[in-house]
């Protein structure tokens, strides 16, 4: 997936076209020209190296999507609710790519003050983010069936899947609307986001199943609002393919 993602996302022009899955909405992100909100008429083309964000970006998907961009040559700040994790993954990354722009910070996205501090360390490190990825997510730890949940765990998972992402795009989309160049935000779904049930972990799949539901609502939201330099895109990963 990471790989994939990161190669997609380096195809020169024309190659670079990404479908979303709302209204069948075509663009092609190389030759796109990214007009300010409150200036329409300054144009700057978003073209790589890029500057990355990734939350939950200290392990697993995050981690490896880190890693490839930068082996491909862009800037990277990643973000977790550890700060030992962060300063680990960090020196690891510098190690195993023998890059060094790459950045991280203590965040949990449940909090709203946290992601503001994120986006506010994220412009002193690389003054813009072209690409956000809203990677960060919960399942608690915990496979069982929802009448044996307890409540902790399903906060946890609600407010980190659900509650965040919502924080991250609301912060993600302020930050880009005012940048030149605009910028790309993808939220990751996974297990129940089709549709299909997840049981032992249903708290899981249904926050899942509304990271969908939000993009579309927050494509919808940019249209009618004529914002043309932010798009938001769900991203779901399929064997060999990518839904954008």
């Amino acid at each position: 997936m990471a790989c994939g993602l990161v190669q997609l996302l380096h195809l020169p022009a024309p190659g670079f076209c990404l479908i979303s899955t709302y209204n069948s909405f075509r663009f092609c992100a190389a030759v796109v020209n990214a007009a300010s909100s409150p200036q329409r008429n300054r144009k700057e083309s978003m073209v790589p190296p890029y500057n990355v964000l990734i939350t939950g970006g200290s392990k697993g998907i995050g981690y490896a999507l880190a890693k490839e961009f930068l082996k491909a040559g862009d800037s990277v700040i990643i973000c977790s609710r550890s700060d030992e994790r962060v300063v680990s993954a960090v020196d690891r990354l510098r190690v195993e790519t023998g890059k060094q722009h790459v950045w991280g910070t203590k965040c949990d996205v449940r909090e709203g003050e946290n992601v503001k501090n994120l986006v506010a360390f994220a412009k002193q490190k690389l003054k813009y983010i072209d690409i956000w990825i809203n990677n960060a997510g919960s399942n608690a730890y915990s496979f069982k069936p929802l009448a044996e949940a307890s409540d902790e765990d399903l906060i946890q998972v609600v407010t980190t899947n659900t509650l965040g992402l919502m924080i991250c795009c609301r912060e993600a989309i302020n930050l880009m609307q005012n940048q030149a160049r605009g910028g790309h935000i993808f939220n990751i779904d996974g297990a129940g986001s089709d549709g299909r049930p997840t049981p032992r972990f249903a708290a899981y799949g249904a926050t899942k199943r509304s990271v969908v539901h939000l993009t579309k609502s927050l494509q919808a939201e940019l249209e009618m609002q004529d914002v043309k330099n932010v798009i938001v895109h769900n991203l779901s990963v399929c064997p060999g393919s990518f839904i954008l």
